[in-house]
């Protein structure tokens, strides 16, 4: 049935549709034969629904009303209720929406590798089914045809079915996906093909091979929690490779779960662990670094060895000239830098806060020298976007609105291109292909819009964010660009995916709607900067809010009130408590640099105040001074 509360997590466009209906388990009886456990849909007033006949489907909202309050439902002629009666609300396919349906692919809480592989490649909203041992994925395209396909536990369809919808969604999937025509097609020629071809072409190039990491929870609990191997030695350093290559090298979190496993606490590992657990952490360490090595390289042609290192002592560091970063923008009230030349920017929010629409302002000012927000451009900067989601029609919109006629701007749209696709980023194509475009436009800045969309890849998977921080440092490195890549937050309000997204940035710049608003009346969001290695002095956090104004787009920006005393006076409140910076950080929305700043500040007044005390508890004089 699923857990009613999860249905808030289906994404609002498929909400927004009235394709809604109820439905029941079953027993059908056709043609003497008797079908267990069907789902059947039911309209609102507890009739059969037709998946053919939109006047039987509901809104949403009617839907779960209706689920709330028990309707009744009436069976077909031919039907009967099951002996287990699940019942909950369920979704008729239709343009645009298409289904996937990956059956009997989850086993005791595990997802199989395979179907893993289809999750991430396909990267769209994804929730477990109701029976726990299957998923749905649903994308917007445009199908090839009309009849779906189903093979091999596979199945896609974009019409005449209806999904039971569960809202239980997996991590880092809440969102859907716009496909391109030929990604439509190519999904639906693959579930036809059947297993047999895709496992023939799984690992058919290298851009896949590099994708997916080899090993799969699934592979690794089927070692952990086994105590039957014939060689438990061997057993536990497999396993103990297979978690380094899984955590990215990180020792700790390898040991944590070798610790709670059957492997280590229900055989002699147990004892033995704290005696060998130095030498074979290391074993494990290196085994995994050299596979990491093998899987990225894997078929590409053999390169040359490279150069040997450049080392400079301090004397000979000094007196180098190295090319100057300069600042991108400025505040413009005293003029303090806010980005820079050469360097790496993250922008991240929920879905549907304005992160495109931010940093299409943003390229606007800075292809024309002008302002955004509190912030001016220092001179005209060449700009490169890389827009890797929205339909072209729709840039195009965005472009006349937020950017203007310039030729200081140019964008690389799915759309656009032969195939109607941009090969992956984490690919050494697809990075081959940005890094021409940008030498043939003679770019200065780069706009990636979203990791999700151009690197197609699961935003947790830890080997193909090391791929992408090294290609990044590489942009910055080489060419000088000022890099901004777009990344998803999630549910919490925290950024989605591995920490490696936060690590590099020199800025990271988070939007976020304040005050329960959820973006009904128009683009308007809170900015703040929550990571800065050069700190930005003033407006730093702004509440902003894009009108329409004589038929033209305008950015109206303040700095928000949070970001003074008030805060601060929080701040000090949870660091009295004993609450993290990082905590604080996160709760308060602002930079890390200004958190140290307050913490300083907090410390300073607190041994103030134990100084004022110990004075006070001094026995007086005569006189009513205090005694030294």
């Amino acid at each position: 049935m699923g857990d009613p509360s999860q249905f808030k997590n289906i994404p609002q466009e498929l909400r927004a549709a009235r394709r809604w209906v109820l439905w029941s388990l079953c027993d059908v009886t056709a043609d003497g034969k008797v079908r267990k456990a069907c789902k059947i849909p039911f309209t609102i007033e507890g009739k059969p629904a037709d998946h053919s006949d939109p006047k039987t489907w509901s809104t949403f909202d009617e839907i779960l009303a209706a689920h709330a309050r028990n309707q009744v439902l009436t069976p077909p002629a031919n039907s009967v209720f099951s002996a287990d009666p699940k019942r909950g609300i369920g979704m008729v396919l239709g343009p645009p929406f298409i289904g996937c349906d990956l059956d009997k692919c989850r086993v005791d809480g595990v997802i199989s590798a395979e179907a893993q592989r289809w999750i991430a490649e396909l990267n769209s909203y994804t929730e477990l089914s109701q029976s726990g041992t299957g998923v749905h994925i649903i994308l917007h395209g445009e199908p090839p045809y009309k009849q779906g396909h189903r093979k091999d536990d596979r199945e896609v369809y974009s019409s005449n079915r209806f999904f039971v919808m569960t809202g239980d969604v997996l991590e880092g999937h809440e969102e859907i996906r716009r496909f391109t025509p030929a990604e439509v097609k190519a999904l639906y020629e693959r579930v036809k093909a059947g297993r047999s071809a895709d496992r023939s072409s799984a690992h058919s190039s290298v851009a896949e091979s590099a994708t997916h990491p080899s090993y799969t929870a699934a592979k690794i609990a089927d070692v952990l929690n086994r105590t039957d191997h014939a060689d438990l030695s061997q057993a536990v350093q497999s396993a103990l490779t297979m978690l380094m290559i899984e955590h990215t090298l990180d020792a700790k979190k390898v040991e944590a779960a070798f610790l709670e496993s059957k492997l280590c606490n229900e055989t002699h590992w147990k004892e033995k662990w704290a005696r060998l657990r130095e030498d074979e952490l290391a074993l494990a360490m290196k085994n995994a670094r050299e596979n990491i090595a093998k899987r990225l390289t894997r078929g590409k042609p053999e390169e040359a060895p490279h150069a040997p290192l450049v080392i400079s002592t301090a004397g000979q560091l000094l007196t180098k000239t190295y090319k100057k970063r300069e600042p991108l923008m400025v505040t413009q009230v005293n003029g303090h830098p806010v980005f820079h030349t050469s360097s790496i920017n993250q922008v991240h929010a929920f879905r549907g806060v304005g992160k495109t629409a931010f940093e299409m302002g943003k390229c606007g000012a800075l292809v024309a020298a002008g302002d955004f927000l509190q912030w001016r451009a220092t001179r005209e900067f060449r700009v490169l976007y890389v827009e890797g989601e929205l339909p072209g029609e729709e840039m195009q919109d965005r472009v006349r609105s937020l950017v203007g006629e310039s030729e200081n701007f140019a964008v690389i749209t799915p759309e656009d291109q032969p195939d109607a696709r941009i090969p992956s980023i984490i690919t050494a194509e697809g990075q081959r292909l940005i890094e021409e475009a940008l030498v043939a436009h003679r770019a200065e800045v780069l706009v990636l819009d979203s990791i999700s969309t151009l690197a197609n890849i699961a935003t947790n998977d830890e080997a193909n964010w090391l791929i992408l921080c090294d290609w990044f440092r590489l942009l910055r490195n080489k060419y000088g660009v000022a890099l901004f890549f777009l990344m998803h937050d999630g549910k919490t309000g925290l950024q989605r995916g591995h920490s490696k997204s936060e690590d590099l940035p020199d800025k990271s710049v988070q939007l976020f709607w304040e005050n329960g608003y959820k973006g009904q009346d128009g683009l308007k969001f809170a900015l703040t900067f929550d990571k800065a290695r050069q700190p930005v002095k003033e407006a730093h956090s702004l509440s902003v809010e894009l009108i329409e104004e004589n038929g033209r787009s305008v950015w109206v920006s303040t700095v928000r009130d949070s970001s003074g005393d008030s805060q601060k006076a929080i701040a000090f409140a949870m660091f009295d408590k004993k609450i993290t910076s990082e905590k604080v950080r996160e709760t308060l929305k602002v930079a890390q640099g200004t958190v140290t700043e307050w913490k300083k500040e907090w410390k300073a007044a607190k041994k103030s105040d134990q100084s004022e005390m110990q004075i006070e508890e001094q026995p007086a004089t005569d006189d009513g001074a205090p005694g030294y």
